[in-house]
Order: C-alpha cells, then structure tokens, then sequence
C-alpha cells in the first residue's frame, strides 16, 4: 500500500515565540495550510489551558505564588506530572518561576490568564444553567399510561 493516506490534513509549520524566565525563542508549531499562523498560536495557546490539571494548579495559583512541592501536595499530583503540566504553562507563558536555594516558587505571569478562566466558568455556568431549564422542562413532561 505504501503512500500517504488522501485524508491526512496537509500541516505546514510556523515558528513563534516561546518565552521562558530568562530569554525568548522560537519554536515551530503545525497549522494546517491555508490558514493564517496565528490561529495555529491561539490554538496552541488554549490547547495548554485544556488540561484539568493545569486548570488546577493556576487556581491554586491564584492565591499566589506557591513551590513545587506545595503545589504537589495542594492538587495531590506526583512530580513529574507536577513538573511537565508547569513546564508546559511555563513555555507558553502563562506562568513564571525564580528558584530559591533548592526549591522552585511558581506564579501565574499575567493575571489576565485567571480573567479567561473566569470567564469560561461564568460562560459554562450560563449553558449548565440553559441546560437544567431543559432538564426540568423534561421532568415536567408526562407521557406515562393515563
């Protein structure tokens, strides 16, 4: 058979800043060709606040800046879990770090970040609540045997 499936999205790659605490990179990042790179970047951006986890440690965050270890035992995740989920927000941004003799203290970089997740809550908040309307609308109904 060989070949490449006809079905396979054709990827392109872009290069855009990755910022870390002490210097700025680029790093590649696929899109599909056709579209502008920087819904490639936003996707990228919102794929990294999609994980429970990372959803997580910034609420914990929230409350200020915390080290490894205390965010560990917060949201009871191992370390190495503990340590790719901040790598990951780190690399994009999202939260920052400074170490401390052998601890590592992180916290959110730019508290819009908390006003986005904010916002999706009272967004989820308003489709749950659309949600149970519809749900007691169908506990209202009645069409058993008269």
């Amino acid at each position: 058979m060989g070949g490449t499936s006809h079905l396979a999205p054709e990827l392109s790659t872009v290069r855009h800043l990755c910022v870390s605490s002490k210097f700025v990179r680029f790093q590649d990042v696929a899109y599909r060709s056709g579209q502008p790179p920087v819904y490639a970047l936003k996707a990228d951006f919102f794929r990294t606040l999609g994980h429970p986890a990372r959803v997580r440690l910034l609420k914990t965050l929230r409350e200020g800046e915390q080290s490894v270890g205390q965010l560990q035992a917060a949201l009871d995740l191992d370390s190495g879990g503990t340590s790719q989920h901040l790598a990951a927000l780190r690399k994009q941004g999202i939260v920052t770090s400074r170490k401390e003799g052998t601890s590592v203290y992180y916290r959110v970089k730019d508290e819009r970040v908390l006003e986005l997740l904010e916002l999706a809550k009272a967004i989820l908040t308003g489709t749950l609540r659309d949600n149970q309307a519809l749900l007691d609308e169908l506990a209202d109904e009645d069409f058993g045997p008269r």
